[in-house]
Parts: structure tokens; C-alpha cells; sequence
């Protein structure tokens, strides 16, 4: 949403893949026991459906990938953000890792895996969240042109090229450098990633 991208069949094409795993969970969640307080493993599947849909998380997954863009007509930005729900689900990969029938050594290559995946998808949301903010105005520079002084990126920038450079400035806002913010409301953002990174990496990495 922040780099607004044009139609393209390939985005199209990786959203459907996207929303099919998704869908699969759905699914996956109909046919995975559970243990109860008493310490004993159900494995009816009309109880893990009750459970899922009356105890679980099953109205926001279904939220989540239903295709409310095709169903309501229209360009509904806040239908669009219930996208954002996806990110909800993300937080039962530790208790599926944790309950996988496999030794530690293959647990351990999953935990990698988590913190790798999450790694990126934290600095996705800083590199959007970035150029959102920075786009604004429009008088942010990006390192690379800081010496001449040149913001031909907002205007004669691809997708690809907006994208990557605001990744790379969240990547050094990870390790704790300068963003080289233009405006108060740039400053107060940039110390506010600044600022999480740390705990972000406390969080992933003690």
C-alpha cells in the first residue's frame, strides 16, 4: 500500500499463492489436536472444530483472506487493511515449532527459520511504514544522493528502486544509524524505529 504498485499479473499471482496458504491453515486448523487441562490429547475432529471456531482464532482467519476487494465494489482502503489480520496468525509459529514431532536438532533449524522470518518481515513494515512517511513531504534525500542533493526518486523512481532504498535505510535504522531525517515529523518517526530496533533485537537475538 505504501509504494502503491500498479496492477501486474505476477503480484497478482503471488497474492493468490499468499492467500492459498493461508487457506490451508484454515484448514490445518480443523484437523490439529490439542491437549486439554487434563493433560489429554483430543483427536475428534467435531471438537477441534468447535474449539477452533468458538475458542480459537477462526473469525480472524477467515477475516483475513476473504477477498473483500472482488465482493464489495469500490476502492475501500479500510477493507484492504483487514489484510492486516495475516500478521495475527504469525504468532502461533513459535507453539507449532514448539509442538512439531521431531528431535531439537530440527527444531532448533525451525527456531533459525522463525527468527530469519521475522527478522524480514520487521524490516518490510519499517521499509513501508519509511517510505509512507517520507513520501509525504517529499524532501527526504536518500544516502546514496545526500552529496548532490537529488530527490528524482519520488518522481522518476521505480517500484523496485523505492523499495529497495528504503530497505536498505531500515536495515542501518536495525543497527542503530542515522535515517537521515528532513522534517520534525521524519525525526520523531526515525527515533521512534531507532528506539524499537533495540528491542526488537533484544527480543530475537537476547
Amino acid at each position: 500500500m505504501a509504494f502503491e504498485p500498479p496492477d501486474n499479473f505476477i503480484i497478482e499471482v503471488i497474492g493468490y499463492v499468499i492467500d492459498l496458504f493461508f487457506w490451508l491453515d484454515i484448514l490445518l486448523c480443523f484437523r490439529v489436536s490439542y491437549i486439554t487441562f487434563d493433560g489429554e490429547e483430543v483427536t475428534n475432529w467435531r471438537y477441534i472444530a468447535i474449539r477452533y471456531i468458538f475458542q480459537g482464532t477462526f473469525i480472524f482467519d477467515l477475516l483475513s483472506v476473504l477477498p473483500f476487494d472482488a465482493i464489495l465494489p469500490g476502492n475501500n482502503s479500510a477493507i484492504s487493511l483487514l489484510g492486516i489480520l495475516k500478521l495475527i496468525r504469525i504468532k502461533r509459529l513459535p507453539d507449532l515449532i514448539a509442538r512439531l514431532n521431531m528431535d531439537e536438532a530440527s527444531k532448533a533449524m525451525f527456531k533459525v527459520a522463525q527468527i530469519t522470518f521475522y527478522l524480514i518481515l520487521y524490516i518490510h513494515l519499517v521499509t513501508c511504514s519509511w517510505w509512507y512517511t517520507v513520501n509525504s513531504s517529499q524532501v527526504w534525500i536518500p544516502p546514496m544522493n545526500i552529496l548532490d542533493e537529488e530527490t528524482f526518486i519520488y518522481i522518476k523512481g521505480s517500484i523496485m528502486e523505492r523499495y529497495w532504498t528504503s530497505f536498505h535505510v531500515a536495515v542501518m535504522c536495525f543497527t542503530g544509524n542515522e535515517m537521515y531525517s528532513r522534517t520534525n515529523f521524519e525525526l520523531a518517526v526515525s527515533t521512534f524505529f531507532i528506539l524499537n530496533a533495540y528491542l526488537v533485537n533484544g527480543t530475537l537475538f537476547g
